[in-house]
């Protein structure tokens, strides 16, 4: 008996230490993993808030593009000089802004509506093809990701867009985006690709000269914006009609002298979201007098993936 009482007795003792020793251990597991997501919470606060008064030293795709010249062999300088938006013409904001982006200033980071049509056309060609992506998420996936399509990559550059529309105003991130944006071979930013492609500062673009560099953002290393291509003459053509459909964007004469003035009589601007009333785009649809709905884009203008 007692034997057998010493027996359960240590066979206590056993449980209760090792119950003691998987405490202890997930105790410390549990503090690495709290850390460390700390750590990770901390970094993405830090890259996404510093950002608000500081410009990047380079974005992620600046260094793997770096990356892929040097493993091709290849050397390509980076024509890169980041200005504020002060200094980038209101021409050039407004055909990227109706490019890429038009709900800019009437979404928090997600076009739903673009998402799904997107969903839609992909499901019917069975794989991903066709673009949502809004300015706040092609600006995450510049500075933190690889352009490589994978739902990974999309979930976390859904991470970063829900930061940056949290931490950084709308003036900010697109100051941000068209200062890192991809615009040719090593040539990122409004400032390089206007001295690049036309001898000018960015804040110097005519319409037309902003209208070609906008167009040519879906496919920046496979066309320029000042060649004579099809593609940047049906794309830019596109974008400056579309440009007529929103009000606010001041004079489009410039592009096309034979517009009958009498036109823009016709539409009354809907109302303004309150964080882009200070903007020469405010992203609002003219509405159609006569039936009260709102005219739909000429062409679909072909977003980043």
């Amino acid at each position: 008996m007692r034997r057998l009482l010493a027996g359960a007795a240590f066979l206590l003792r056993l449980v209760r230490a090792l119950f003691l020793a998987y405490a202890v251990a997930f105790s410390l597991i549990g503090s690495v993993v709290l850390g460390f997501a700390g750590w990770k919470a901390w970094k993405l606060y830090d890259s996404v808030a510093g950002l608000r008064t500081r410009w990047p030293e380079k974005t992620a795709l600046m260094r793997i593009r770096e990356q892929e010249w040097a493993d091709s062999g290849i050397h390509v300088e980076t024509r890169w000089t980041p200005v504020p938006l002060s200094r980038i013409s209101e021409n050039l904001q407004k055909t990227v802004l109706v490019g890429e982006d038009d709900k800019f200033y009437q979404h928090h980071g997600f076009d739903f509506d673009a998402i799904q049509n997107a969903l839609a056309e992909d499901e019917h060609d069975g794989k991903m093809k066709r673009g949502a992506s809004t300015i706040t998420q092609q600006l995450a996936k510049n500075l933190y990701l690889s352009p490589r399509k994978s739902l990974s990559r999309k979930a976390i550059e859904a991470l970063y867009t829900v930061a940056l529309e949290h931490f950084l105003g709308k003036e900010r991130i697109l100051e941000l985006y068209l200062n890192v944006i991809e615009w040719g071979k090593g040539i990122y930013g409004a400032e390089a690709a206007s001295e690049t492609y036309y001898g000018v500062h960015a804040s110097e673009l005519t319409l037309d000269q902003a209208a070609s560099l906008a167009a040519v953002l879906p496919k920046p290393l496979k066309i320029r914006p000042n060649g004579n291509n099809r593609y940047v003459a049906f794309r830019k053509a596109s974008i400056l009609q579309n440009l007529r459909l929103f009000k606010g964007i001041g004079d489009t004469t410039a592009a096309d002298q034979d517009d009958d003035d009498d036109d823009s009589s016709q539409v009354v601007p809907d109302a303004v979201p309150s964080d882009s009333s200070h903007h020469p785009f405010h992203a609002a649809p003219a509405r159609d007098s006569s039936s009260g709905a709102s005219p739909a884009a000429v062409v679909d203008t072909s977003r980043h993936e």
